[in-house]
C-alpha cells in the first residue's frame, strides 16, 4: 500500500509564511480534498509535494522514500497547472519532444498511438 507523508513542512515567500509545520498522511485507495480560502497554501502544498517548489523545512516521503529529486516516486504523481506551458502555434511533435526531455521514461510509442487515435 502506497503512503504519502508530509512531515513538518514549512514554506515562506519572503516574510509571508504560507505553510507552517504541516504534517499529513495520505493513504492509497482514499480520496482527499484540500479546502481553504484563497491564499491558504493549498497550491503551495501541492507544488511542494510534487517537487515543483522546495520546502524551507520538513520532508515529503512516499513509501518511506523522499520524493525530492526522485524520478521513480515523482513519476507516480501528476499536478496539472493552470499555466499553459506551450505557445499557441506549437506543433504536437514539438510538445512530445519537449515532454521527453522533461520526464524520464517517456513512452513515444504510446504518445504516437494516442495522437493517431485522437486525430
Amino acid at each position: 500500500m502506497s503512503l504519502l507523508s508530509i512531515d513538518h513542512v514549512s514554506k515562506a515567500f519572503g516574510s509571508h509564511n504560507v505553510l507552517n509545520d504541516i504534517s499529513l498522511t495520505f493513504e492509497e485507495g482514499k480520496i482527499y480534498g484540500l479546502l481553504g480560502r484563497n491564499g491558504a497554501g493549498k497550491s503551495t502544498l501541492l507544488n511542494v509535494i510534487t517537487d515543483r517548489i522546495f520546502a524551507d523545512n520538513g520532508e515529503i516521503n512516499m513509501d518511506s522514500e523522499s520524493v525530492a529529486d526522485n524520478d521513480s516516486k515523482l513519476g507516480m504523481m501528476y499536478l496539472m497547472s493552470e499555466v499553459d506551458l506551450y505557445n499557441d502555434g506549437d506543433k504536437l511533435t514539438k510538445i512530445i519532444k519537449d515532454t521527453d526531455l522533461l520526464y524520464g521514461g517517456f513512452d513515444h510509442e504510446l504518445a504516437d498511438d494516442l495522437a493517431k487515435s485522437l486525430d
